[in-house]
């Protein structure tokens, strides 16, 4: 089966963010999109961090981009587990520079 991809562009971006930003809810960002799937393997899906539209922007030559993130405390450790001491990182942002 080939696999699948998806494209995205400025146009595309921003009926996105206009959409995630018009949302009553933060969009869940999960752990191996398990969100999509708890129904059906019956496995818990916890979040890994939550996102408001209005934190979405499009960088053109770059992609879609969140410029913060509500981290989990749990996801947050993860990430900062990850990285090793020559990184910077920024859990409030998308943002991470290894030096």
């Amino acid at each position: 089966m080939p696999a699948r991809q998806w494209v995205i562009d400025a146009q595309i971006a921003a009926k996105l963010i206009s959409r995630v930003a018009a949302r009553a809810t933060d969009v869940v960002m999960d752990y191996e999109h398990q969100t999509l799937n708890s129904a059906e393997n019956g496995k818990p899906a916890p979040a890994a961090a939550w996102l408001k539209g209005t934190w979405l922007e499009w960088r053109e030559g770059q992609g879609l981009f969140s410029t913060q993130v509500d981290w989990t405390e749990s996801a947050a450790a993860m990430v900062a587990r990850l990285c090793t001491k020559s990184a910077e990182i920024n859990l409030n942002s998308t943002t991470v520079e290894i030096q």
